[in-house]
């Protein structure tokens, strides 16, 4: 009962971390030269467009 306890505890843990920001941490408490948003690109990208008749996507949009 102990062990399944444990491993319950655990699985609950991962789920509140998995996702979760590397820069949400006190860790980063340095000043960065620029403003910037951690896993966020700097364009956002349109996933349900599509490119058709050779239209060019927006350059940047995805890595």
């Amino acid at each position: 009962a102990m062990l399944m306890v444990v491993a319950l505890t655990i699985r609950i843990a991962l789920l509140f971390t998995i996702g979760k920001s590397k820069c949400d941490d006190d860790a980063s408490n340095f000043n960065h030269a620029e403003p910037y948003d951690c896993g966020c690109q700097a364009i956002s990208s349109q996933i349900r467009s599509r490119i058709v008749n050779g239209e060019e996507a927006i350059p940047n949009s995805w890595p």
